[in-house]
């Protein structure tokens, strides 16, 4: 994590380092009026020359969040938002966010602690009181036989024992990773499941199977426990993954680069794309320019000089790699089951516990009193299981809701890749839809219906429109990305730059 450490320490010097006169000048303008300015209005409204206005403009842009956008003319436009908001600063509704979120972290490590041992031990100590209770009923409430007691005691501690041993690990996954597929046959990063220790015959899947049925055959159950409340863990990204790839990006298109090209390598809407290619001009040194045409691109050539001894970040498209699956449980139906009806079974006996059915047996002998076989055996069991099944009923709305969103994500991300392959300026809906239904592998066959709807709602975004032909067929006109593209290629012909670093003079 040491981009994560030296980005951090960036943040801070930023907030240390004080403005210089210039940048407090436009400072000043911009708080007393919000809005969109060009360098021609801050140099004008301050008096500053052109040139150290635009150094201080940069300068202001590494202190505060802002955009930076082109009009159809060639003009630079920095949009500082609404009110000037600092680097780094969070507002109140992300400060709470972080602290729902630390609150869930918090609760599910508690919860977890307790939650096999109590769905487990308790239903086996349950399980042993309906025997004891069923024995003492037949026996006419006899006393059982202290041998028999130690014996079945001895065996059931070695059960627990073995249990407990599998327990605490609270990791119901292994940071190495596999492709399964999704529901509609996406493949896509998984972290790989737990396994169980017990004996199991040897898996036989078909070919061409969906590699997560063997995981799921042989997940632990322990790990499905847990996973049953919580699900199970998506793949972790490093916070910096997109710097990083911008950073090899321009290592290899001689230091250039322009918004719709940040919009293929994240995904991002056009406004997002803005608002990170301002960011890397901060963080990287790089400077704004604009083309003939009005095409937006940063320029990065400090950045392209380097030694080359050292290994480059990998560059993923945004089509690349597919969303991960969001599951409710990642497990077995019939895993599910049983873990259900464990649950059931304790939420039903612990009422069974409260309601001192129990009584006139002699199956508690040192019972201090019926209020604490209440707590211990019925209100506390009782509280537990009806959380048990309270959190992943709470989580089931939202589950669908991202697996929705995931979908058309993904079928976004197909689309895409040929709208930026094909880097044709116009595509019929018919060969849009052809195209990607021709490129897949094991992913859904698409229709023209759901192609349609969903470039629907990214074309304006992306700067582009749908018309009907003459024919009445409905064709993607996508102007504005493919000119991007096109000059973008031109600059990079044109550009004379020379990253090589020559020999190290020796002394």
């Amino acid at each position: 994590m040491v981009g994560l450490e030296a980005y951090q320490e960036f943040e801070d010097n930023i907030k240390a380092k004080p403005l210089s006169e210039d940048a407090k000048a436009l400072e000043k303008v911009i708080k007393k009026k919000s809005g969109k300015y060009t360098e021609g209005d801050f140099s004008s409204l301050t008096g500053i020359p052109m040139l150290e206005s635009r150094y201080a403009i940069k300068e202001l842009l590494s202190k505060y969040n802002g955009r930076i956008r082109a009009t159809e003319n060639g003009d630079l436009i920095y949009d500082f938002g609404e009110q000037l908001k600092r680097r780094g600063d969070k507002s109140f509704a992300e400060r709470w966010t972080e602290i729902k979120s630390l609150l869930w972290k918090v609760f599910k490590a508690v919860y977890k602690v307790v939650i096999a041992v109590v769905l487990i031990v308790y239903f086996i100590v349950f399980v042993l009181i309906l025997v004891a209770l069923i024995v003492a009923m037949l026996s006419g409430g006899g006393k059982s036989d202290n041998r028999d007691s130690r014996g079945s005691g001895s065996g059931l501690f070695q059960i627990v024992g073995r249990m407990f041993s599998s327990i605490f690990r609270f990791r119901t996954h292994h940071r190495d990773t596999y492709r399964p597929r999704d529901t509609w046959g996406y493949p896509y990063k998984h972290y790989e499941p737990r396994r169980t220790n017990l004996p199991r015959k040897q898996y036989k899947g078909r070919k061409g199977e969906n590699p997560k049925l063997e995981r799921l055959e042989k997940k632990s159950f322990i790990a499905s426990i847990y996973d049953f409340v919580f699900g199970p863990p998506r793949i972790e990204l490093h916070p910096l993954t997109n710097q990083m790839e911008v950073a090899s990006y321009l290592k290899q298109t001689k230091g250039l680069i322009s918004t719709s090209e940040v919009q293929a390598l994240a995904g991002w809407t056009r406004a997002e794309a803005e608002e990170f290619m301002t960011d890397c001009l901060t963080y990287f040194d790089g400077n704004a320019e604009i083309n003939e045409n009005a095409t937006f691109y940063g320029e990065f050539y400090d950045l392209t000089r380097t030694t080359k001894e050292q290994k480059d970040y990998p560059i993923q498209f945004f089509w690349d790699e597919y969303e991960p699956e969001w599951e409710l449980t990642g497990n077995k139906k019939s895993t599910n089951g049983w873990i259900i009806f464990m649950n059931l079974f304790n939420l039903c006996f612990s009422l069974f516990m409260i309601g001192g059915f129990y009584s006139g047996t002699e199956l508690i002998m040192s019972t201090p009193s019926p209020l604490l076989v209440s707590i211990l055996l019925g209100w506390f069991p009782l509280i537990y299981s009806i959380i048990f099944f309270v959190v992943p009923i709470l989580r089931y709305p939202g589950i669908k809701r991202r697996q929705r969103e995931q979908h058309i994500q993904n079928i976004r991300k197909r689309l895409m890749r040929v709208i930026f392959s094909k880097h044709k300026e116009k595509i019929s809906l018919t060969e849009l839809t052809n195209t990607a239904n021709d490129w897949r592998k094991t992913e859904e066959v698409l229709d023209k219906a759901t192609v349609d709807k969903v470039v629907s709602d990214f074309i304006i975004d992306m700067g582009g429109d749908g018309t009907a032909s003459d024919e009445g067929e409905v064709v993607y006109n996508f102007y504005q990305l493919n000119r991007e593209l096109d000059d973008m290629e031109q600059l990079r012909k044109d550009s004379l730059f020379d990253d090589e670093l020559g020999e190290i003079e020796s002394y």
